[in-house]
């Protein structure tokens, strides 16, 4: 994820990483301005804040 923020990878590879990482989807708040990634179970793996 780092790296894609960074703008070193497509927005393709970011989704192949997440995948082979356990990511199954994310989910963008932005009423409270975060991105949370879950697994296949539904926890959560990370939250990142949105800079604004």
């Amino acid at each position: 994820m780092r790296n894609h923020q960074q703008g070193k990878t497509d927005y393709y590879t970011f989704c192949t990483n997440c995948a082979e990482t356990g990511v199954e989807k994310w989910v963008v708040y932005f009423d409270v301005m975060t991105c949370i990634y879950y697994d296949k179970a539904g926890n959560k793996i990370l939250k990142e804040d949105i800079p604004v």
